[in-house]
């Protein structure tokens, strides 16, 4: 399969590099640089002769907790990506503290400084901890204990028995869903991020770890911009803004 397919490896890997490139050179212009606004400013967007999106105006602030909802369909996924820098296939203008105006040669900053977890987490076959830090060669043990608190991680090692090195097997089938998307925002929150986004990762969750999560979330998430996704109505009450992308009055 490797051999049929080699063409394509090299494909990836050239595309690989070209981001790599890219992304050194506008990190080390951009280095010194938080992400303290995110504005979004006439845009379209369509998918096939659908339109999602027509003259969509939103300016996402620091120290705002932004509470996003709407019907299955509306959008608000194709939203986050946009934000996040990963779908550029838009119309419109995306700007970074009213001076950046981000392409296709400077995304990839965007992209560096956005955490971003789903309903379905990624658990490869390795430790919790490496789950966490993604192979961070040298760790900040503070940190990461912190995260563990504030995810419910660590309740997780208590009430199984079992410490950070405990391996995850094959899709994480010795965790539940639940346990998975705590893992899952931890590694969201090891990392350093001016954005963090949320799209459904704690609907695995009951309702009263989820809303201590989310609780705790918002106060870690002072001076950041945060964007939580969810179904769960009754969790609009903890966000400062709250943001309802309704279908039907899209056009």
């Amino acid at each position: 399969h490797i051999k049929s397919n080699y063409i394509y490896f090299n494909i990836v890997k050239d595309e690989l590099n070209k981001s790599d490139k890219e992304l050194e050179v506008n990190s080390s212009k951009n280095e010194k640089i938080n992400i303290k606004k995110i504005s979004l400013n006439n845009l379209n967007y369509s998918y096939g002769k659908n339109t999602i999106y027509k003259n969509f105006n939103l300016d996402l602030l620091s120290n705002n907790k932004f509470f996003l909802w709407g019907d299955t369909g509306s959008g608000k996924s194709t939203l986050l990506d946009i934000i996040s820098g990963l779908n550029i296939s838009f119309d419109g203008n995306l700007i970074l503290n009213d001076e950046i105006k981000l392409t296709h040669e400077n995304i990839n900053f965007l992209r560096d400084r956005v955490s971003y977890s789903t309903q379905n987490p990624f658990i490869f076959e390795d430790s919790i901890k490496e789950n966490i830090i993604l192979f961070d060669h040298s760790p900040d043990t503070e940190k990461l204990n912190k995260i563990l608190k504030i995810t419910k991680v660590d309740e997780i090692l208590k009430n199984k028995k079992i410490d950070l090195e405990e391996k995850i097997t094959e899709k994480g089938i010795n965790f539940s869903g639940g346990e998975k998307q705590r893992i899952n925002i931890a590694r969201s929150l090891y990392k350093d991020f001016d954005i963090l986004i949320l799209d459904e990762s704690t609907n695995s969750l009951n309702e009263k770890i989820e809303m201590e999560i989310i609780n705790n979330i918002i106060r870690y998430c002072d001076n950041k911009i945060l964007i939580v996704c969810s179904h769960n109505f009754s969790l609009k009450k903890y966000f400062s803004s709250d943001l309802c992308i309704d279908k039907s009055k899209i056009n």
